[in-house]
């Protein structure tokens, strides 16, 4: 437990010198250093200090316990939110395991005097500061990012289009992990006036607020827009300074949506947005804002879908309002009418079906309870 103790202290210790104004110039949160070196550096050290006849697995879940507590407090004392631990679990714990590994071949294979052990460890629990400090000095890549959904919708296009120009208030479910975890969900779009040079107005939970300028306008097949956030409109509470759009590290730049025929009656709706991201560790950034902007174009796209086919005459049925007739002659509804929409005749078969029907080339399905054996039926003229 002296092991663990002493990984946890100094991880907390880590932290918060790189929170403190006086070096937040030189250190950041946001860097190979801390989001990579540092939990190495305290599973090697955790593992390092455990005693030598423990085995390995007990050594890895020391070394796990460590980084876990490590993010506990964080979250706790308010320095990190649940959609950053989230995202950085994985890599924390990966490098966590991987610097315990380390640590235990080292404490199996190498007998240390006092003095070297401790300049050793003097040295790795340097290590995260020094990174942090050259990368402080190196300007991060920025990355720009498409990330494209589609959808079938069993409606036309001038219909699926009067539900993307504008967005009524949502009040369909909407379902996602990153929803789960606080990310605010999307509300509404207004529309200032239709063409280009409109603004739609994207409202999100928790006070999100996004200013989009209409920048090609071609109904019903596509509409572009360029998106700022509005700072003055979302409150400082509702992301953390790591995700925050349109901060330092993530922005969303541009949405588009387009419509394609695919067949008679249906259309493919696409949604693509264009993001950027800002870190010195892109490639792992991009696999969560890839994802984090997925989930929400899927929401969105179902809340279309499922309001456009709402609106939409079901596929190879009536429309609304429509009432089958009666048979002419049989005085029931028909099998079809000329459309192919009706409801089968139901109860006995009339006495004299002959007579219902007179033609023998076209006989009433219920002839054959009176025991004809042709196949054919008999349908209204």
């Amino acid at each position: 437990m002296a092991a663990i103790a002493a990984g946890v202290l100094y991880g907390v210790v880590a932290q918060l010198v790189v929170r403190l104004k006086l070096l937040e110039n030189l250190y950041g949160v946001m860097s190979f250093g801390y989001v990579f070196v540092l939990p190495a550096v305290l599973g090697f050290v955790t593992a390092l200090n455990l005693d030598a006849t423990r085995k390995l697995w007990a050594t890895l879940g020391a070394c796990l316990l460590t980084s876990a507590l490590c993010l506990a407090i964080a979250f706790a004392v308010g320095w990190e939110g649940s959609i950053c631990l989230i995202m950085a679990a994985p890599v924390y714990f990966t490098m966590s395991l991987l610097g315990g590994l380390a640590g235990y071949f080292a404490r199996g294979r190498a007998q240390y005097t006092t003095g070297s052990r401790r300049l050793a460890v003097a040295a790795l629990l340097s290590a995260p500061l020094l990174s942090a400090a050259l990368e402080s000095g190196l300007p991060s890549q920025a990355q720009t990012r498409l990330v494209t959904s589609s959808v079938r919708i069993a409606a036309p296009a001038a219909l699926v289009w009067q539900h993307i120009a504008r967005v009524p208030p949502i009040t369909e479910p909407q379902s996602s992990l990153f929803f789960s975890m606080g990310f605010p969900r999307p509300i509404e779009a207004t529309l200032s006036h239709e063409g280009v040079g409109g603004v739609r107005h994207a409202r999100f939970e928790r006070g999100l607020y996004f200013i989009e300028t209409v920048t090609l306008w071609d109904p019903p097949r596509s509409i572009r827009f360029a998106i700022e956030p509005d700072p003055g409109q979302t409150p400082l509470t509702t992301l953390d300074e790591h995700v925050l759009v349109g901060g330092r590290y993530f922005d969303v730049l541009e949405g588009s949506y387009r419509i394609e025929a695919i067949e008679s009656g249906a259309v493919l709706l696409h949604l693509i947005s264009e993001h950027k991201i800002n870190t010195h560790f892109n490639a792992y950034t991009a696999l969560w804002s890839d994802y984090l902007m997925s989930e929400i174009q899927r929401n969105i796209l179902l809340v279309i879908k499922q309001r456009a086919e709402r609106a939409a005459p079901a596929a190879g049925g009536p429309p609304a309002g429509y009432r089958a007739s009666s048979h002419p002659r049989l005085g029931r509804p028909p099998f079809r009418d000329s459309h192919g929409w009706g409801s089968p005749p139901r109860g006995p078969a009339p006495r004299d079906w002959r007579a219902a029907c007179p033609s023998p080339r076209r006989l009433h399905p219920l002839a054959r309870r009176s025991g004809c054996q042709t196949k054919k039926t008999c349908l209204p003229m």
